[in-house]
């Protein structure tokens, strides 16, 4: 996901799945690119219990402004070869 938003004085960005902030794992990375007011959530090895909502706050002294998505899985078929 990448989110970006322009204020002054400058934003701080935060990512928050289904209301707990995103802490950066091994699986769960945050980038910031403080130039471009720009913060991406990359998400490896997705697994069901990452689903719901995602939203990006951005916060300063003069407030706050949130955008939200949804991240849904599609079921995968799982592929036998009987010889």
């Amino acid at each position: 996901f990448e989110c970006q938003a322009t204020s002054e004085p400058p934003p701080n960005l935060k990512w928050y799945h289904n209301g707990l902030e995103v802490t950066p794992t091994k699986r769960f990375n945050v980038t910031l690119i403080p130039e471009q007011f720009t913060t991406c959530l990359t998400i490896q090895n997705v697994c069901p219990a990452d689903t719901g909502e995602y939203i990006c706050k951005a916060t300063n002294t003069l407030g706050e402004s949130i955008t939200k998505t949804f991240l849904r899985l599609k079921r995968m078929l799982s592929i036998f070869n009987i010889l």
